[in-house]
């Protein structure tokens, strides 16, 4: 059989989707399927495939924090399509990476931080999860803890000002 794109892809999100227990295997399956995200022709390709359900399906069952970023990760690279951040915010994907990542992103992992702040910022600018309450709250604490917690990151900072400034307009 020949290889072909919507055959990785395929593969790839029937592979996360199978509920693996096997953490090595998902980095690896997660850091793949965030790089292909990058790619705009590729993105409509994931979410055509249900990859936004299936990653979001996967969200709460991750325990390891690199796979939680690499996950993560994934969505926000996925959320640059307007449409797929739209989707993420009707399905309530900001909920779930405020419920989430704000339990496991703590003082020890800026990295995991400055992903949940920047898919926050992304849906955020939905106007669907601009008008969901809890939302903005949660954006709003992890934002200030970032900023508590790292003041000298830059990037970081950077990130959690924009999410404070969406969510008090």
């Amino acid at each position: 059989a020949i290889l072909s794109e919507e055959n990785v892809l395929s593969t790839l999100l029937r592979t996360i989707q199978t509920k693996t227990s096997n953490t090595n295997l998902l980095i690896s399956l997660f850091g793949l399927l965030s790089n292909l995200a990058l790619h705009a022709d590729v993105r409509s390709r994931i979410a055509d495939a249900g990859g936004v359900e299936i990653i979001q399906d996967r969200l709460a069952s991750i325990k390891n924090a690199q796979l939680l970023l690499l996950a993560l990760k994934t969505l926000l690279n996925l959320a640059l399509n307007t449409a797929v951040a739209k989707t993420l915010a009707e399905n309530y994907c900001a909920y779930e990476v405020v419920a989430h990542a704000h339990a496991r992103a703590s003082r020890d992992n800026p990295d995991l931080l400055l992903i949940s702040l920047g898919l926050l910022d992304k849906l955020i600018d939905t106007e669907v999860a601009a008008n969901q309450n809890e939302v903005a709250s949660g954006a709003e604490s992890i934002a200030l803890a970032a900023l508590g917690d790292h003041p000298s990151n830059k990037q970081l900072r950077s990130v959690a000002i924009s999410v404070l400034q969406k969510v008090s307009e």
